[in-house]
Parts: structure tokens; C-alpha cells; sequence
């Protein structure tokens, strides 16, 4: 059978981003090998070392190394902008918690999900987000599932109120 490629782009490349993207490169084959998904980080953007973008791939190796020797990896980009417009089938949120508010963790969800990206997230969010501002649109709040250490988000915009006929 052959693989499926998931794109994933990460924002934040701290000690949780680069851990995640250590995992993917230690673990791809198996990954591939026992769920069929071919994962490709397309893009790295974070606010110390700016962004990388690559449709085909990013080279997690050499990204590792710059961000280790605190090189950057590219041209600073607003992270909510980045959340919506990289070449991605999953953002990966590992900015830095905010623990009163989350805000900065949650404007970069929202704009993944607005995108009709989904979203994996280290900040524990609970209960909803607004994700439409239409208020007759059944799809204006997103509940989260909440695992023990990631939360999770896909949107269903099949129900979003622009895409009714």
C-alpha cells in the first residue's frame, strides 16, 4: 500500500518543537511503516530564528543544527500569518505558554483552523474557540478533545454557513 504524505509545519521551535521534530526524524519509518502516513515538515517558523518554508520538505537536520547554534533559518514572519498560509496539512503549535491567557497559542490556532488546517497544540485549551464570526453559522465554536499532554482541533466547515447552498 502506498503512503500517504502528511504535511505538518511547526510553529515554535523551541525545546518542544525540536523534540517533536527530533521524534519525526528518529521514528519516520515506523510511522510510515505501521500507519501508512509519510510525515514532511514543510515549514518552521518561529519568532527567535524566522521562517522556512519547502513544499517538498524541510531538512530537519539542518534546521536542528542552526537552531542550536542559534542561526536563522529565515525571513521573521508574523506567526498567525504563517499559521494560515504554509503549505500544511497540520500546524503544530509549541509556542511558549502564556498561562493567564494562552493568547498568542490561541490567535495561531484560530488561524490554522480558519484556514481549514487542523491542529495539534501543546496549550491546554478547554472548552471552545470562537473559529466563525458569522453568529448563524453552526460552525462558530470549536470544541476541543484534550489528551494528556496535546490538544487536538479539526475543523468541520462541511457545515460552515459559506458553503450551504
Amino acid at each position: 500500500m502506498p503512503s500517504q504524505t502528511l504535511r505538518l509545519s511547526l510553529v515554535g521551535f523551541g525545546k518542544v518543537g525540536r523534540a517533536f521534530a527530533e521524534l519525526i526524524l528518529r521514528e519516520h519509518d515506523r510511522v510510515e511503516t505501521e500507519t501508512g502516513f509519510n510525515l514532511v515538515v514543510t515549514g518552521i517558523c518561529t519568532s527567535r530564528f524566522g521562517a522556512v518554508t519547502d513544499p517538498s520538505g524541510v531538512d530537519l537536520v539542518r534546521a536542528l543544527e542552526l537552531a542550536s547554534a542559534g542561526g536563522v533559518h529565515g525571513p521573521s514572519v508574523e506567526s498567525t500569518e504563517y499559521a494560515s498560509s504554509c503549505p500544511a496539512d497540520i500546524v503544530v503549535e509549541t509556542t511558549p505558554l502564556e498561562p493567564f491567557t494562552g493568547t498568542v497559542g490561541i490567535a495561531i490556532i484560530r488561524a490554522a483552523l480558519s484556514a481549514d488546517k487542523s491542529v495539534a497544540s501543546c496549550l491546554p485549551v478547554r472548552g471552545r474557540i470562537t473559529v466563525c464570526s458569522d453568529p448563524k453559522c453552526c460552525c462558530r465554536y470549536l470544541t476541543f478533545r484534550q489528551g494528556p499532554s496535546t490538544t487536538m482541533a479539526t475543523p468541520d466547515l462541511s457545515a460552515h454557513a459559506s458553503w450551504r447552498s
